[in-house]
C-alpha cells in the first residue's frame, strides 16, 4: 500500500454510515430531511392507476380522459402532515490500516494508521464507532384540484401538487494517527547505514571504505533506539451536503366527451435539481511537536570513536550515546484536501394522451400512453469542482546517511505544496446525468353489472437502467425491459345489506433482466418462484358502509411498486412513497373526504432502531409491538363536487 493511501483511508471513512478501545466516538452526525407531495386515495380499496376506471379530477394521472365524465364543477383541497423529526444512531466498525513507505518493504518500519484519539494506541484494531442520525420530514404544504365543465363537450382542471426533496447533510470530525514504529532486531544494513543489530540487540557497524572495520557491542544497544515509535495525531473534517429536488407542482389537464368516446390530455411541467457540495480536510492537530527518531552518536569516520562507543556500555546502552534526529510535522495545517461539488438541472414537460369509450353504464374501456412525448431529466452541470490533493510525500522515503562526523536519519514526509493523489485523476463530476422518466402503455376494461371489475395491463415501454455493486465489489450497470403490471380490482355489495366490499390484487410480470450477477439474479428469481412468471406487487381490501345517507369506509394496502417509482425518478406516480397504507373515507351527497395515511419508511427505520436498542422488540415480541412502532404521514382530502 503506497504512502498516500494515508490519506484515501481517511476519505473512505467519510463514507461509511452504514458499516459495524478508548471510547465509543460520535462520526459522523447526519442529518436527513424529506419533503414528499401528500398522497390521496379516489377509490379507496382500489390500486391506483385503472386506466377505465378514471372518473374526475382527482384520477387525471390515472386517464385524463376521465376527466370529461364530470357533471359541472368539482373542488378537493388537500392537507398534509407529517411524522415528528426523530433521532437514531448506528453502530460502524473500522479497521485500522498498514502500509509501506517508497522502498522500504522489508525494512525495520511499521506504518499504521490508527482510527482513534487515544494517544496511548499502539496496536491494529477494529474500532467501533456511532452515527447519530435525524430524520425531519416536513409537508410539501396543500394540494389543490379543480376541474370545471366549459361546455357540453370540454372539461378543463388544474391540479396542484407539492415538489419532492430529499436532503442529505453528513459532517463531523474524524480522528486519527499516523504511527510509526522501528523495530531493529535481527535487522542488517539498516537502511543502507551499515547498522546492524542481531536477536539479542547487540549493534554491529560496518564501513567498507576508505577504511574497512566492524565492530560490535559489547552489549544491548539502548532499548529505546532498538525500538522507536512516533506518532502524529490527525483529524479528518468532513462536510457534505447533498440534495435533490423534484418540483412537478401542476397539472394542466384538458377533456373532451363525444358521445360515448371522451379523450384527454394531461401537461405536467417538471423540474429537477440536485446539489452536491463534499468537501474534507485532513488536519495535523494543532500543537503536535516534530517527531524524532534516534541514531547512534559517534563519528563513522573515526574508527576508535566507533569502538570506544561500542565498548562503553553508558553509551551504547543508554540515551547518552544517541543523537535525535527531527522531522518536522505541520502541526495545525491540512496535508489532505477533497472537493466534491457541483450544480445540476433540468426542466421536461411530460404528456399523457388517454381514451375512454363507454358502452352504456355496463362497460368501459380505457387506454393510456402516460409520457407519451418521452420527457426526462438532461441534468447539466455547472460549477462543478472534483479533486483530492495531497501534500503526503509520495516519493521520497527516509535515509540514512553519514554527514559530516555524525550518522544522520533524514526524511520529508510533507511537502510544502498539494498535489493531486495518485489515483484520483478522473474523478471528475460528469458534465450531465441523463434521467429518463417511464413510458407507460395502460390498456384496461371495467364491467360495471352485475358487480363492478376492473382490468388493467401496463407495459413500460422504455427500460428500467440502474448500476450496483456485485459480488465482486465491482459496479455495473443492469438493465430491466419489459416491464409489465397487471392488474385486478372488484367491488360488490354484501347482497341486500348498505355494505360494499372492494379489493385489487397487481402482479409484476417477470421482464427481461441483463446485467445481474450469479447471484443477484438467483435473488431476482425467487421473487417470482410462487406464480412463475408473476410475483405479487400490492394487495388492497377496503369496506364501506351506508349509514343514514353517510357513506362510511375504511381501506388497507400494501404496495411493491412504488420502488420502482423511486428507482426512476418517477414523483407523479400516485404511488410514489406508498408503500403500506391505511384511510378512512367519508362520503355524503356531494362532499367527499379521505384521511390518508402512509407508512413513512424512514421514521419507521429509526423507532425500530430505537426500540431494538432499548429492548422494547425482542425476540419475544408480538405483531402489537411492532404494529407500535410504525410511522406514518397523513393527508386529508376534502371536496365538493357538482
Amino acid at each position: 500500500m503506497q504512502p498516500q493511501k494515508i490519506i484515501v483511508a481517511f476519505f473512505i471513512i467519510i463514507a461509511i454510515l452504514t458499516t459495524t478501545v478508548y471510547a465509543v466516538q460520535d462520526f459522523p452526525f447526519t442529518n436527513i430531511t424529506a419533503r414528499f407531495p401528500g398522497i390521496d386515495a379516489p377509490y379507496p380499496g382500489l390500486s391506483n392507476g385503472f386506466s377505465s376506471l378514471g372518473n374526475g379530477i382527482r384520477t387525471v394521472l390515472w386517464n385524463p380522459a376521465g376527466l370529461a365524465k364530470i357533471e359541472k364543477s368539482e373542488v378537493y383541497f388537500g392537507v398534509n402532515s407529517t411524522s415528528l423529526s426523530s433521532q437514531a444512531s448506528k453502530l460502524y466498525n473500522v479497521e485500522d490500516q498498514t502500509f509501506t513507505i517508497g522502498d522500504m518493504t522489508g525494512e525495520s518500519f511499521s506504518n499504521k494508521v490508527l482510527f482513534t484519539n487515544d494517544p496511548t494506541a499502539t496496536e491494529l484494531a477494529t474500532r467501533e464507532f456511532r452515527a447519530p442520525i435525524i430524520y425531519s420530514p416536513s409537508t410539501s404544504g396543500m394540494d389543490y384540484k379543480q376541474a370545471i365543465k366549459v361546455n357540453d363537450w370540454f372539461t378543463f382542471g388544474i391540479s396542484s401538487k407539492g415538489d419532492t426533496d430529499i436532503g442529505l447533510s453528513v459532517a463531523g470530525n474524524f480522528p486519527a494517527q499516523y504511527l510509526l514504529d522501528s523495530n531493529l532486531y535481527g535487522s542488517t544494513d539498516f537502511l543502507g547505514s551499515g547498522i546492524s543489530v542481531n536477536s539479542d540487540g547487540k549493534l554491529t557497524y560496518s564501513q567498507t571504505s576508505p577504511i574497512p572495520y566492524t565492530y560490535t557491542s559489547t552489549g544491548a544497544a539502548w532499548s529505546d533506539f532498538l525500538s522507536q515509535t512516533q506518532r502524529i495525531p490527525f483529524t479528518v473534517n468532513a462536510d457534505m451536503k447533498n440534495n435533490v429536488n423534484v418540483q412537478s407542482t401542476l397539472i394542466f389537464t384538458g377533456a373532451a366527451k363525444v358521445n360515448d368516446l371522451s379523450l384527454g390530455i394531461n401537461f405536467t411541467p417538471m423540474s429537477a435539481n440536485l446539489n452536491v457540495d463534499n468537501t474534507a480536510k485532513a488536519i495535523v492537530n494543532a500543537g503536535t511537536a516534530d517527531f524524532y527518531l534516534y541514531t547512534p552518536n559517534f563519528n563513522p569516520n573515526d574508527a576508535n570513536d566507533v569502538l570506544n562507543w561500542t565498548s562503553d556500555p553508558n553509551l551504547y546502552g543508554t540515551e547518552a550515546g544517541y543523537q535525535k534526529n527531527y522531522v518536522r510535522v505541520p502541526a495545525g495545517e491540512s496535508v489532505g484536501e477533497a472537493k466534491y461539488t457541483g450544480f445540476y438541472n433540468a426542466s421536461a414537460i411530460r404528456t399523457d394522451l388517454g381514451c375512454m369509450y363507454d358502452f352504456g353504464n355496463v362497460l368501459t374501456l380505457g387506454a393510456v400512453l402516460e409520457n407519451f412525448g418521452a420527457a426526462g431529466f438532461n441534468l447539466k452541470g455547472t460549477g462543478q469542482v472534483a479533486y483530492v490533493d495531497t501534500r503526503i510525500n509520495t516519493t521520497e522515503s527516509p535515509t540514512i546517511t553519514t554527514t559530516g562526523n555524525q550518522i544522520v536519519f533524514t526524511w520529508n514526509p510533507f511537502t510544502d505544496t498539494f498535489t493531486p493523489m495518485d489515483g484520483t485523476e478522473n474523478i471528475g463530476m460528469l458534465p450531465a446525468i441523463n434521467i429518463n422518466l417511464p413510458q407507460k402503455t395502460k390498456l384496461g376494461l371495467t364491467l360495471r353489472k352485475p358487480l363492478l371489475i376492473t382490468i388493467d395491463y401496463e407495459l413500460q415501454n422504455n427500460p428500467l437502467v440502474f448500476t450496483y455493486q456485485s459480488t465482486t465489489g465491482a459496479y455495473v450497470e443492469a438493465q430491466f425491459s419489459n416491464i409489465g403490471i397487471l392488474k385486478l380490482g372488484m367491488e360488490t355489495q354484501v347482497f341486500a345489506l348498505p355494505m360494499w366490499l372492494k379489493g385489487s390484487l397487481s402482479f409484476l410480470m417477470k421482464p427481461n433482466v441483463i446485467g445481474l450477477d450469479s447471484s443477484s439474479e438467483a435473488s431476482f428469481n425467487q421473487i417470482f418462484v410462487l406464480f412463475d412468471q408473476y410475483a405479487p406487487l400490492s394487495l388492497d381490501l377496503s369496506t364501506a358502509i351506508n349509514l343514514w345517507g353517510y357513506k362510511v369506509g375504511g381501506a388497507f394496502g400494501i404496495d411493491g411498486s412504488s420502488l420502482l417509482s423511486v428507482l426512476q425518478l418517477d414523483t407523479l406516480n400516485s404511488n410514489f412513497g406508498k408503500t403500506m397504507y391505511y384511510n378512512i373515507s367519508l362520503d355524503k351527497d356531494y362532499w367527499h373526504c379521505v384521511l390518508q395515511n402512509n407508512l413513512d419508511i424512514s421514521s419507521t427505520a429509526t423507532a425500530y432502531s430505537n426500540a431494538d436498542k432499548n429492548g422494547t422488540i425482542n425476540s419475544s415480541s408480538t405483531w402489537t409491538d411492532y404494529l407500535q412502532i410504525l410511522r406514518w404521514t397523513t393527508t386529508l382530502t376534502v371536496g365538493y363536487k357538482f
